[in-house]
């Protein structure tokens, strides 16, 4: 039997991969706070859709700060986790305007070859859409 394909959640942080893995796994299993860079590990689960087993892998968030060894950590851990994976999705937040971590991490992911799926989220509200 081969693997189980793998599926990582990736952005800079408090984009909402921890609130799209719990709801994609339909559980409370990852941390979901308003403080930055509450995720540091990556957060496995199984989940089921459309007949199809998969493993979801939810991110820290992924920044260009090298200002301690636990942000460094933190960047190799999910550049790791991306080169380990199938699928990528690369999370945005709707409600901000791009930043220099975004493009540099979207750059990054050109190179590393994988298909990327782009997650716009904290998009929901008329208010928020109106403004993208």
């Amino acid at each position: 039997m081969s693997a189980l394909p793998r599926i990582a959640i990736v952005g800079r942080t408090n984009v909402g991969k921890s609130r799209l893995f719990n709801r994609l796994t339909e559980s409370r299993r990852a941390i979901v706070t308003a403080i930055p860079g509450t995720t540091r590990d990556a957060n496995e689960a199984f989940v089921a859709w459309r007949g199809r087993t998969m493993t979801l892998i939810d991110t820290g968030g992924w920044t260009l700060s090298d200002d301690s060894s636990l942000d460094r950590a933190i960047r190799e851990r999910t550049e790791a986790t991306v080169q380990a994976s199938d699928l990528i999705l690369f999370v945005l937040d709707g409600r901000a305007e791009l930043t220099a971590e975004d493009l540099a991490f979207a750059r990054w992911l050109r190179r590393i070859r994988r298909p990327v799926v782009l997650v716009v989220n904290k998009i929901e509200h008329e208010t928020a859409a109106r403004s993208v």
